[in-house]
């Protein structure tokens, strides 16, 4: 740590082809045919460009409320202020012209995390995710990679990650590397290769469990001497684990009480025959129902213990009972209820995973054997290990496990999502706080609360121009599971609540008589944005004898390339926005569908917008980013000047402020005084944050200083120095509470800091934010019980209540989420069932692909690849050779291939309005014509009679890609791993020439968070 190396990636040191590639946007360019047709774009002026867009914007908001302006994640590219951080956030459009025009529609959650993002820690209470390289390499005894790509998709945490892993293994840990493949992560990093088949964690981390529970208790119930768990530990801090009374607890005391009491919070029973336990042990085992309540563990009986052994469920558990007995086992419909009450054991897993039984066990022994040893456990997944089907149940289930073996609690241990390896530093960099408009904010409130997921906005659209769509033409091929049918305005896709909540609501008389910059100002929530009618619902407001539906109607991005490329199911997207109701001559028409893009590139996402804005990169604005690691905040000046007419998104939304001031100054006048009028730049607005900022100015003297010196790289500490994880004084009284007699509840049990086990999970959160009960009528929820939950009836109650103050326009039982399957069974359990990936294909597909079993298909990957940052650097030509391959399996040389993509207009007098001819992103046919990588076994590719370098076709019923077959036995038999990113370029066929990955991907949501599977994909490989 005492010197390390940061240096610039393939992408950093080609970064002047992406400046200078033929394909940078320099002018504005407007469709005038239809969406998707390259000869319908046309130059424009920017003062032409913007005044439509205005017009359109205003027209759109008047009749439809501010609800049918939608800014997507990505608006903006990385940083605090223009570039908008990750999901738009901070974006211009985002803190300025949506909050002062009424308020805006926003994605909850992103693209990334999302069912990280939705489910956090909060509903289970798992710690962890402050670890640092530091305290890894000082304790961590066992470290398990799932699904981590950490050396190719997070180069600032490279070294920090090779260093924690070098330390683990020289001190004899093991670093376990949980992939279908073995890329350069698992190489470097682990001393292990589990090998186990996609989208079957689920089932690996049950057998874990599994194993540690039949080492716990013997057949009859009594506890083994050698314990794997501690149960005096799991009866007192982990709620669900076992079967449970119903009960009350004081939270201030502790005390539990089986019958009602004034201040105490009740506390769901969980029956015999439904605690996570029992679901492990499948209906076969009783050893649980043997375990009574009230026994002593060594000597001793935990307060819990003896409470519960007072009630009638005296016993941890029972037989699993899960499902109906007419629905489950050997012919249930659904292929994961055959296996729904079968015990999870590691022989049953690895039918499931391949993974042997032998490395199961033997896993499971390591965890709690390094626990014992006080050493730290650390659960590390990636971003895109929950980018799948069941991202919830993933990362509830590896909560659970780093739960249940008390596998927290000292440094280096617990349970870390996305980028973990960062370090301690002991200079703390002041950090500027860049204001976005009137210097007195960084942001103004956004008053509209409706939240679709980020994956979801194409229902949003659906759901409010379902008829216009139909009768253009669009078929809906693309999403088996939806209904067409039933495909009219107000069909809400998958039944999601969120989307339902898509209806103009009655606005409130506070928001109807406040400007809307006094409405801001004066902090009022954005639930008293809407007018609540007589039984508690939000009123609608009414078109005859149907609600008036918002849905989507206007579509802003900026750097994203997310509507099209990045976004899953592409062909429905493109066929959908061909279909949309478009109207290029008459921009004050406020039925029509409006898609505004701004970036630096014609990309894939470009070619269906309405307006096609050229926009500034990094090197040609000033500005401010948050840095990775060490480099804490970086002040970026402009270094160049962008080509031709390009702005920046800071000067974009200038000049759309102008001409909305214009439409109507009374309405926007909150913008106009705050934004439009002001004289602001970026540089002047972070030389207000710098003469604002104490801490600067000491550090830095002058702004000007500041400006040659806006870069520091923080120092790490030393290992002995780094602060430990303020988690670890909870295990610590635990473990001093075990020493007690156990009489007291531990809930008082004091480490010098007073109470301290105080986790009530009031933090959870849904779609809808921190504030969700805002938005939800029944009130009448389950209640966190003050200890770990592996088991969580919030969560279940959250989703099937969600977002249902808005839906009084639907009947009782269509309001919220439904949660039952057409067998009447949950959709989404209270623990983290193992769900079988057949069931999702089969649903997402609109057939059972895995029937066959003379031709099943692969499980395909969709990774990030280290030559592109998603699917920018696709366009540099430096790169290109370095990512893409040509037929016969050697490097590509297209480096051409965008050079007549735009024709190279002068710089002086340009003739406006000139049609443009526009060329395909793949040059088939040229020599050197690179394609995406499609990786594969070996053997399965010989079975199939394709060679290293042959062009192949994968496909599924959804779509089709060409790509070049590469062999590797680093990937598991029946997988294949299509790098993410790729720019979508259809032939005539359909058959997408770009490998664009989401071209593969259905539009079937997650589970419960109804996010982006984009990891969930199988697909069949022919020779092309």
């Amino acid at each position: 740590m005492s010197n390390p190396q940061s240096r610039a990636c393939s992408r950093c040191r080609s970064y002047a082809g992406r400046l200078y590639s033929p394909s940078r946007m320099k002018y504005p360019l407007k469709q005038t045919k239809k969406r998707g047709d390259l000869t319908g774009f046309v130059r424009i002026t920017w003062e032409q460009a913007m005044k439509e867009i205005a017009q359109r914007y205003n027209a759109i908001l008047q009749k439809y409320g501010s609800e049918a302006i939608y800014n997507h994640m990505s608006s903006g590219q990385q940083g605090p202020y223009q570039r908008g951080g990750g999901n738009g956030a901070s974006s211009v459009f985002a803190a300025v012209i949506g909050p002062l025009s009424g308020g805006y529609l926003h994605q909850g959650y992103n693209y990334s995390a999302h069912s990280a993002s939705y489910f956090g820690t909060t509903y289970t209470g798992a710690y962890g995710k402050s670890n640092t390289t530091q305290l890894m390499q000082r304790n961590t005894g066992s470290l398990f990679l799932w699904g981590s790509h950490q050396l190719t998709s997070s180069n600032p945490y490279a070294y920090s990650a090779i260093i924690s892993a070098q330390t683990i293994r020289d001190k004899g840990g093991r670093v376990w590397h949980m992939s279908p493949t073995l890329e350069d992560t698992g190489i470097t990093l682990a001393t292990d290769w589990v090998q186990l088949n996609p989208l079957t964690d689920v089932a690996l981390i049950s057998a874990i469990i599994y194993e540690m529970l039949v080492n716990t208790f013997n057949p009859d119930g009594s506890i083994k001497e050698d314990a794997y768990l501690d149960v005096d530990y799991l009866d007192t801090m982990v709620y669900g684990f076992f079967a449970s009374p119903e009960y009350y607890i004081d939270s201030t005391t502790g005390n539990i009480s089986l019958t009602s009491q004034n201040g105490y919070t009740k506390v769901n029973a969980v029956p015999a025959g439904y605690s996570y336990a029992d679901y492990i042990l499948g209906n076969e085992d009783n050893r649980l129902a043997e375990a009574k309540y009230g026994t002593a563990i060594n000597g001793k009986v935990n307060y819990n213990s003896l409470e519960f052994s007072k009630s009638s469920q005296k016993v941890r558990g029972g037989r699993c009972k899960l499902g109906k007995d007419n629905t489950v086992g050997a012919n249930a419909a659904y292929y994961y209820k055959k296996d729904l009450r079968k015990a999870k054991s590691p022989e049953w897993a690895e039918g499931i995973c391949g993974v042997p039984a032998a490395t199961i066990k033997e896993m499971a022994k390591n965890i709690c054997d390094t626990v014992k040893a006080g050493k730290g456990v650390l659960h590390h997944c990636s971003n895109g290990w929950q980018r799948n089907a069941e991202g919830v149940n993933y990362l509830f289930a590896l909560q659970n496990l780093s739960i249940i073996s008390k596998g927290w609690g000292v440094d280096g241990a617990g349970y870390y999502q996305a980028a973990a390896y960062n370090a301690q530093y002991d200079t703390e960099i002041p950090k500027l706080v860049y204001k976005t408009a009137n210097s007195d904010k960084a942001n103004y409130a956004n008053t509209v609360p409706k939240l679709p997921s980020c994956s979801m906005w194409h229902a949003g659209v659906k759901f409010a121009f379902a008829d216009e769509l139909k009768r253009n033409g669009y078929t809906g091929r693309y999403i088996p599971d939806m209904d067409m049918n039933k495909f009219t305005a107000g069909y809400s896709y998958a039944d999601d609540a969120n989307i339902k909540s898509f209806v103009k609501h009655k606005l409130s008389s506070t928001f109807k008589n406040s400007s809307i910059l006094d409405y801001i100002n004066q902090n009022h929530n954005s639930a008293e944005r809407y007018e609540v009618g007589p039984d508690g619902y939000y009123a609608v407001e009414m078109n005859g004898n149907k609600p008036v539906y918002s849905g989507i109607r206007f579509v802003y991005t900026a750097a994203g390339n997310a509507i099209i490329n990045q976004h899953m199911n592409s062909n429905d997207t493109a066929e959908m926005l061909e279909c949309l109701p478009f109207y290029p001559e008459d921009p004050s028409n406020a039925d029509g569908f409006c898609y505004i893009a701004l970036d630096t590139n014609f990309s894939p996402t470009m070619r269906w917008a309405d307006y096609a804005l050229p926009g500034t990169a990094n090197w040609e604005m000033t500005d401010i980013i948050n840095g990775a690691g060490a480099s804490q905040q970086i002040y970026m000046p402009k270094v160049i000047d962008g080509p031709g007419e390009s702005k920046s998104t800071f000067e974009m939304n200038k000049l759309l402020a102008k001409y909305l001031v214009e439409i109507d100054g009374g309405y926007y006048a909150g913008l106009n005084s705050e934004f439009a009028s002001r004289n602001d730049t970026p540089n002047s607005l972070i030389e207000q944050a710098f003469n604002n900022n104490d801490e600067a100015k000491g550090r830095w003297g002058t702004f000007e200083n500041y400006q040659k010196d806006g870069y520091i790289l923080g120092k790490p500490v030393a290992l002995n120095d780094a602060k430990s994880l303020s988690e670890n004084a909870i295990l610590t009284a635990f473990n001093d509470y075990k020493a007690t007699d156990m009489t007291i509840p531990f809930i008082q049990a004091s480490s010098g800091a007073g109470v301290i086990n105080t986790f009530d999970g009031q933090s959870c959160r849904t779609g809808t934010g921190n504030d969700y009960k805002h938005y939800i009528v029944d009130t009448n929820d389950p209640k966190m019980s003050y200890r770990f939950h592996v088991l969580s009836d919030v969560m279940v109650w959250e989703y099937e209540h969600r977002n249902e103050k808005f839906h009084g326009y639907l009947p009782i039982e269509e309001r919220g989420n439904k949660n039952t399957d057409n067998q009447g069974d949950p959709l989404v359990y209270n623990i983290p069932v193992f769900f079988d990936y057949r069931d999702y294909f089969k649903q997402a597909y609109g057939k059972d692909l895995f029937k066959d079993n003379n031709n099943k298909p692969f499980f395909n990957l969709g990774t990030h690849i280290r030559y592109r940052s998603h699917s920018t650097f696709n366009e540099s030509p430096l790169v290109r050779e370095l990512g893409k391959y040509a037929i016969g399996g050697k490097a590509s040389t297209d480096t051409d291939i965008f050079a007549d993509v735009l024709p190279d207009f002068a710089d002086i007098n340009p003739p406006y309005n000139t049609k443009l001819t526009l060329k395909r992103l793949t040059p088939v046919g040229q020599a050197g014509c690179g394609y995406e990588a499609l990786w594969m076994n070996p053997s399965d590719a010989y079975e199939k009679g394709i060679k290293d370098g042959d062009l192949v076709k994968v496909y599924n019923p959804i779509g089709s890609v060409h790509a070049v077959a590469k062999l590797s036995n680093r990937m598991s038999k029946g997988v294949t791993l299509l790098p993410q990113g790729g720019w979508y370029d259809p032939d005539a066929n359909g058959i997408d020439d770009g490998g664009c990955s989401n071209t593969l991907c259905a539009s079937t949501p997650t589970r419960c968070d109804h996010g982006n599977a984009q990891m969930s994909i199988v697909v069949f490989v022919e020779k092309a």
